[in-house]
């Protein structure tokens, strides 16, 4: 169980783990489903045609994107670039709702599909060893009894940088197989977690918690134009009130832990905190370079205001192998 008050920040890297897309793949998905072409079936204009009276409303948006992606860093930074375009980023952001929902639904954890009453060979269970939040949850677990699960994640909060529920589904489902308890049970400790998803999620995760947008599914046109309000650009991010909260939660840390992090300077800033901490700082950079890392070590010490001779560890490794090396510092100190 965490001793310490532990703050995970989380990025898409750390959803990739179970096959999750990553910023240029996503933008390729979002293009796909955007396409204007009658030679094409299954995506957005399809769906205009069947449900809008004017569909051709949202075409120009829709081709203003496709043209316009391949230039973009991310889709989340050209919607920013257009934020002021109320139709780019109708249209923007129920792409990205449409294409993590359908990544969620072939994604490894949509193999986690058992209910606790079925009888099942052991080797049609998904391996979830090189996810971290197998891990994770390894790491909380330790010496929990079940009669105090309800308490097993009372020193962790998370700060998400990702649309989907990959956490809380894998969670939600393996406190019910670890600790053979309910999915009403399960998910209410789900519910109790400090959980911030920093620029909204795609929805919650069962159907009587949140009605429409179970894990991985396929939604209509009003569906996905009401889940599409609950998605924020960098730029509406900034007037939510989900700033003071990450300041609370960063200021009590004790340890903070940064996997699949990109350190983008934009997603840094939130992470500004405006009093000292003696904080430690562990995380993954998995592919950043040597010179990009210490700029980021010297960011991180300015913007987390952390005192003298601060511990900042970053490690060249993805995220489930980094939480089984770094298990000892992270739990313990």
């Amino acid at each position: 169980m965490f001793e310490q008050k532990t703050v995970f920040v989380i990025g898409a890297g750390a959803s990739r783990e179970v096959g999750m897309p990553l910023g240029e793949e996503l933008k390729g998905k979002i293009s796909e489903f955007l396409r204007w072409d009658r030679s094409y079936s299954g995506g957005f204009r399809e769906m205009c045609e069947r449900y809008v009276s004017q569909p051709n409303q949202y075409r120009d948006a829709a081709l203003s994107i496709t043209r316009g992606l391949p230039h973009a860093i991310s889709i989340d930074n050209f919607l920013h670039t257009h934020a002021e375009n109320e139709e780019i980023k109708t249209v923007g952001k129920m792409a990205i709702v449409k294409c993590i929902l359908e990544s969620e639904s072939v994604s490894l954890l949509s193999q986690f599909k058992y209910s606790n009453t079925d009888t099942i060979n052991p080797h049609d269970l998904p391996d979830f060893s090189k996810f971290w939040c197998e891990a994770f949850f390894k790491m909380a677990n330790e010496f929990v009894s079940s009669d105090d699960v309800a308490d097993i994640f009372s020193n962790v909060s998370m700060i998400v940088f990702n649309y989907d529920r990959c956490i809380e589904f894998y969670i939600w489902k393996a406190l019910q197989r670890y600790f053979l308890i309910s999915e009403i049970d399960s998910l209410n400790i789900v519910k109790s977690m400090n959980i911030v998803h920093v620029y909204g999620s795609v929805g919650d995760i069962v159907g009587n918690w949140g009605g429409d947008t179970r894990f991985g599914l396929d939604l209509d046109f009003h569906s996905l134009q009401k889940r599409s309000l609950e998605v924020k650009t960098f730029t509406e991010q900034k007037d939510s009130r989900k700033s003071q909260e990450i300041q609370s939660i960063l200021k009590k840390s004790e340890v903070i832990v940064f996997l699949g992090f990109s350190f983008m300077e934009i997603n840094l800033k939130i992470l500004e905190i405006d009093t000292s901490s003696s904080a430690r700082v562990y995380g993954t950079s998995y592919g950043i370079s040597d010179q990009n890392q210490i700029f980021i070590k010297r960011k991180l010490c300015e913007l987390l205001k952390l005192s003298s001779n601060p511990i900042v560890s970053l490690e060249n490794e993805k995220c489930g192998n980094f939480l089984e090396n770094y298990r000892s510092p992270i739990l313990h100190g």
